[in-house]
């Protein structure tokens, strides 16, 4: 019986999809990244997020909706682009944010995470930004975010 089930257990772990080479999803590491410390010689001494977070009303329930967020607030002010919808954000949409990041310095970026969202997109290879821009795009699909002013 024993036997069986330390089997299964090999068998279940052997199958999941990270050991057999499937592709991480990029956007999901975003809720355990750790951006290098904030800088010092700013006059803000933190991101807008933790000035916010004892009301979390005032912030997004996760930390991917906060990136969501703060990428829809690119696509707006910084962009300008009309039609935007939370609910379902087009993959053309979210690469041109994307690109907001890797063009400007951090402190051009608006956002409640500017610092983080920047270093995190700055980090990621060219594949990884484009596989973030896909996952982006599904989670506006598959979820409601909602993002407080």
């Amino acid at each position: 019986m024993k036997m069986r089930r330390i089997c299964g257990l090999l068998l279940a772990v052997a199958s999941t999809p990270t050991l057999l080479g499937a592709e991480e999803s990029v956007l999901t590491r975003l809720e355990n990244y750790d951006a290098p410390r904030y800088p010092a010689d700013t006059a803000i001494t933190r991101e807008a997020y933790d000035a916010r977070m004892p009301r979390v009303d005032r912030v997004p329930a996760t930390l991917t909706d906060t990136f969501v967020c703060d990428l829809v607030t690119t696509m707006v002010r910084t962009l300008d682009l009309r039609g935007v919808s939370i609910g379902g954000l087009r993959e053309d949409h979210v690469r041109r944010a994307l690109q907001v990041y890797l063009q400007r310095e951090w402190t051009k970026v608006p956002g409640y995470r500017p610092w983080t969202h920047w270093n995190f997109v700055n980090g990621l290879t060219d594949r990884d930004r484009e596989q973030l821009v896909r996952e982006v795009a599904s989670y506006t699909r598959a979820k409601r975010v909602a993002c407080p002013e």
